[in-house]
């Protein structure tokens, strides 16, 4: 009994050494489309710059609010002043003597009525604030689109991969019976065709190395977007390059959705209405701004430096306390610099108004663009497929005709490369179609995808 115990704390020591001595494994995720947009909406520092943007639009309404409270201002003062005692009538200095002369000042202005100006510039900033959220949304239509291309891109580099181990270990074993036979000197191959077939496997390998580092650009560009931090093994759920399900409908049913869903158009919209306001708040400045005012006003001197006159018929600017309480206004009289502020203003809204037509007119021509580009891509498709079921039915041909010593090496030649520009061809037809798919989503401003959940 006493031997087990001591073989099982042992073993038990064993075991912790192991395990603290074992390097951590490094942390992977494995992530589908949708969970990459999910991600990139949450954690992209760019969309977090847009944050920005919009927390700075809207320290102007903050701003604007404080400009709404009462404005209290002091100004403080202490100044040495030399001995000066006596009355209104005669006075005996004293140069020698110094002391110290305190005043300060206190003015409350609380503004209460300025012809609309504080709900036209509040007008203005509420736009402010929408355009940028709606920048956000742009920002974040074009980042979705990249991670689209990104992962069509690393699928494809997969897909593509396949194929080409498929072909290369096909071409080995055509290459190492090509040698035996000369080495055989049977006469059924020309030296000639061995050198073009080694050739063909070593171009076959250079476009393999080609396509294993667009994968890992790809997925690089997929974890940066994402955030997901370097020292992470990132890759994709889903490595089968597929035509994505889509049903195409009429032209005009995009375009209208684009009109209405784009945030272009929003973002147009919200900043048109805040430099109307903007107009409105600059005109308003041409007119006075009423406000209660308060001002207590304070001076003090030591007695024994500057003599307290205690008749009321005195001035006394060195020991007084003197109040007021009233109304008043403040007016810019300066009307041609404010005449310069709004013809700015003007200018500024009629050139959104100008985007703005541009945008009604650009955005159906680019939904357009995006259609046709689909239309292309999934016709391309049937026949890239046709090519590669022949090119792959050829090539498998001629390597088995080959095997059973009744084929030709010029015709395995031929058909892998053939099957190579039939395969990229295949997958380059399918990237296409579902990229296209993608900018359609983006030119409307919409989600084409059913299956896309973010």
């Amino acid at each position: 009994m006493q031997s087990i115990k001591i073989i099982t704390i042992f073993a038990c020591l064993i075991i912790s050494i192991c395990a603290v001595s074992a390097p951590l494994a490094k942390k992977r995720e494995v992530l589908s489309l949708s969970q990459l947009i999910s991600r990139v909406l949450t954690a992209n520092a760019e969309l977090k710059m847009k944050d920005q943007d919009i927390a700075i639009a809207g320290n102007f309404i903050t701003q604007i609010n404080a400009n709404k409270l009462p404005t209290i201002e002091n100004v403080s003062l202490v100044a040495p002043i030399y001995k000066d005692v006596g009355n209104a009538l005669s006075s005996q200095e004293d140069k020698d003597t110094w002391g110290a002369f305190i005043k300060t000042s206190t003015t409350i202005v609380q503004p209460i009525y300025g012809f609309g100006r504080f709900k036209h510039y509040m007008g203005a900033a509420e736009g402010g604030v929408l355009a940028e959220k709606h920048q956000k949304k742009m920002k974040s239509a074009d980042l979705i689109f990249e991670v689209k291309q990104y992962y069509y891109g690393a699928q494809g580099t997969s897909s593509g991969l396949e194929r080409l181990e498929e072909t290369e270990e096909k071409l080995v074993e055509v290459v190492k019976r090509v040698d035996e036979l000369l080495k055989m000197e049977s006469g059924e191959v020309r030296k000639e065709d061995a050198y073009k077939l080694k050739a063909l496997l070593q171009e076959l390998r250079v476009n393999k190395e080609k396509l294993i580092k667009s994968s890992k650009l790809a997925r690089a560009g997929l974890q940066f977007k994402a955030g997901i931090p370097p020292d992470v093994e990132f890759d994709i759920q889903e490595k089968a390059l597929k035509q994505e399900s889509f049903e195409l409908k009429p032209l005009e049913y995009y375009q209208d959705l684009a009109l209405k869903h784009r945030p272009e158009m929003a973002a147009l919209k919200a900043g048109i209405e805040a430099r109307q306001s903007m107009i409105e708040a600059e005109k308003s400045n041409k007119l006075p701004l009423f406000f209660i005012g308060g001002l207590i006003d304070v001076t003090d001197t030591a007695n024994d430096i500057r003599n307290r006159q205690d008749s009321p018929y005195a001035y006394d600017p060195y020991n007084r306390i003197t109040p007021g309480f009233g109304l008043g206004f403040k007016w810019n009289l300066d009307i041609w610099k404010v005449n310069a502020d709004i013809e700015k203003e003007k200018a500024q809204y009629h050139k959104l108004i100008h985007q703005k037509e541009l945008a009604e007119v650009g955005i159906p021509t680019e939904v357009k663009k995006a259609y046709l580009d689909y239309q292309e891509a999934l016709s391309v498709i049937s026949f890239a497929k046709e090519q590669q079921g022949h090119t792959k039915k050829w090539f498998m041909q001629s390597v088995f005709a080959w095997g059973f010593g009744i084929g030709d090496s010029r015709e395995i030649l031929e058909s892998v490369i053939f099957k190579g520009f039939s395969d990229k061809n295949y997958y380059e037809s399918l990237f296409n179609h579902n990229v296209a798919i993608s900018a359609l989503t983006r030119a409307t401003g919409t989600e084409l995808l059913a299956n896309l959940k973010y």
